[in-house]
């Protein structure tokens, strides 16, 4: 394997199990120089190019050019409406050059052809995650975070950037809390909005900032909700499913392809007005449904969205770019 950059956990894990890990300290798309020794270093021994992101597609293709082997690159968000005319001009000349794109869900697709990658060459793999492994049981976890037994928990997490709307998360919590007592929000992530959000917390609602102990977070939780005006295909949905958690969404992006309303969780449209309120308030009044619909978002799970199929879904693509 050869990395344009540097190393990382993740290389060091591939070295941990002796595969030869390289690193060309390629420093943008404009080195010239760290673009041709890398080549040099990867010489004819390259199947196959993997990139993400504009950057890694023009420093991509100009590596897959020369070496004679496939291109990928891989999309997990929308593409970028509101990108420069620059930006949108490369994106159209490098899309020309690219043999296999892969989406995380159909909802990309329209507009990655219209961002001029054909449509022939999109292959749709859904994300997946790993169990999540929480290291407290949900008694000491609540504990910890200052809940109790019997309170009914919602969870976001989220980077607090516009698009995620974890002032509506807020809003929708403290209101909720004001029908019924036992209704708790928390807020893990940090971003450009935490000043804002934390502002609006009150009694009901604790904005906890960045969190490494994300599944100790969803041990401890009811539900997990997301409040987004654009999605793809979010992880944080996904680990909520592995662990166990329904979970209350708002109807964007790719989200419809992986939460059926009721049945594991609770689809909002974009909008989302009083309707936070409103699920929230059902769940918490209905612990079965609760506890049904967890059971049925961990069987999606193991079923769709593992990480070891998603794995097994990307070997397959790229043996059949390769010939084998």
């Amino acid at each position: 394997m050869l990395t344009l950059k540097d190393g990382g956990p993740f290389a060091d894990a591939l070295v941990a199990r002796g595969i030869d890990v390289r690193h060309g300290h390629v420093r943008s798309r404009f080195d010239v120089r760290g673009i041709r020794d890398a080549v040099a270093i990867a010489g004819r021994e390259l199947d196959l190019v993997v990139s993400q992101g504009l950057d890694a597609q023009i420093v991509g293709a100009l590596v897959a050019r020369r070496v004679g082997v496939p291109l990928v690159t891989i999309h997990h968000k929308q593409p970028e409406l509101g990108m420069s005319w620059h930006r949108r001009a490369l994106t159209r000349l490098v899309a020309r050059r690219i043999d296999r794109v892969i989406a995380v869900t159909d909802a990309q697709v329209p507009d990655l052809v219209a961002h001029g990658f054909a449509a022939d060459r999109i292959e749709v793999i859904p994300n997946g995650v790993p169990r999540p492994e929480p290291t407290r049981d949900r008694a000491a976890s609540r504990s910890t975070l200052e809940l109790g037994a019997d309170d009914f928990v919602a969870l976001l997490v989220a980077a607090l950037r516009p698009e995620k709307r974890a002032g509506l998360f807020v809003a929708a919590v403290e209101s909720a809390a004001g029908h019924d007592a036992r209704i708790r929000g928390l807020v893990a992530g940090d971003g450009p909005d935490h000043a804002a959000v934390a502002e609006t917390a009150r009694s009901a609602v604790r904005v906890l900032g960045a969190r490494s102990d994300v599944a100790d977070l969803i041990e401890a939780c009811d539900v997990v909700c997301l409040t987004s005006s654009a999605e793809a295909l979010p992880m944080v949905v996904l680990e909520a499913m592995a662990g166990g958690r329904p979970v209350i969404v708002t109807d964007v992006g790719g989200v419809a392809t992986v939460v059926e309303d009721g049945r594991t969780g609770r689809l909002l449209p974009a909008d989302v007005g009083s309707s936070l309120e409103e699920a929230l308030l059902d769940l918490a009044r209905d612990p079965a449904a609760v506890s049904a619909m967890g059971a049925e978002a961990r069987s999606r799970y193991e079923e769709r969205y593992s990480s070891d199929r998603m794995a097994d879904r990307y070997a397959l693509s790229f043996r059949r770019l390769v010939g084998g």
